[in-house]
């Protein structure tokens, strides 16, 4: 019924998808990665890289802008949204200045550019916000010794296990 849209997911349910969103989008650009690296770049393979990375951002925003928080998540789902929607943007610019170039250029040239100086200052501020949601969520596992508890509420009870993988490169 939830994912039909009938109610709020879980504090569980929203973690384990806002986890798999973020491993789907780590995934797709992963992918394209290693495969600009191990490939000349010419301008065909830089566009069809952008095209791809872009719809993975899109894909990522409209993930998560579909996800129907618990009550206790809604505010800082808010701010993930707004920022990974900056993301998209910051990264749609970027895309646009690179493919618009005449000669193809790699990586280095792409982020020192002023679009990728502003995604990469956005991209520090989704591994902030990682941080602090990863945070939210591993405070939960506290509630374990209360989980046998009868008269606490379930929502009071519920442990939350999710890996966003915020190190250095949440998202690349």
């Amino acid at each position: 019924m939830v994912a039909c849209g009938g109610g709020t997911l879980t504090l569980s349910e929203y973690g384990e998808q806002g986890e798999q969103l973020v491993i789907d989008v780590s995934q797709r650009v992963d992918a394209l990665d290693a495969a600009l690296e191990s490939e000349d770049q010419t301008l065909g393979s830089v566009r069809a890289y952008w095209d791809q990375r872009v719809e993975a951002r899109r894909d990522f925003s409209e993930g998560l802008e579909a996800l129907e928080p618990p009550e206790e998540a809604a505010e800082l789902h808010a701010v993930v949204v707004d920022i990974f929607n900056r993301l998209t943007l910051a990264e749609e610019s970027l895309a646009d200045r690179v493919t618009s170039l005449e000669t193809a250029s790699g990586p280095a040239e792409w982020w020192a550019t002023p679009e990728g100086r502003v995604a990469r200052a956005v991209d520090e501020e989704v591994t902030q916000i990682c941080v602090v949601a990863q945070g939210a969520f591993d405070e939960t596992v506290d509630r374990e010794a209360v989980a046998e508890v009868p008269w606490m509420p379930p929502e009071m009870k519920e442990v939350v296990r999710v890996a966003f993988g915020c190190s250095d490169e949440t998202v690349k």
